[in-house]
């Protein structure tokens, strides 16, 4: 759910995400995380993603502060798009 979620915000945004994949990872602490890695032609990009986060999302709830870290990893790609 995690992956298709920033492949539409990515559209949204316009840009052409090319690969959205998350590999499991660590335990930190109580929380499991992951790696979100995303793909636009030759770009890549990774962002740390809490196993808490991925299970809210999966039972349809986006939580805020996901929203906005997905979003400012998205504009970083972006950027590097443009040069």
């Amino acid at each position: 759910m995690l992956c298709e979620y920033v492949s539409e915000l990515a559209k949204q945004m316009g840009i052409n995400a090319t690969e959205v994949t998350l590999e499991d990872g660590k335990r930190l602490g109580l929380n499991g995380t992951s790696l979100l890695k995303i793909m636009s032609y030759e770009h890549k990009i990774a962002e740390l993603v809490f196993q808490y986060e991925i299970d809210m999302l999966d039972n349809g709830i986006v939580p805020p502060r996901l929203n906005v870290r997905m979003k400012a990893v998205l504009s970083h790609l972006q950027l590097l798009l443009e040069h």
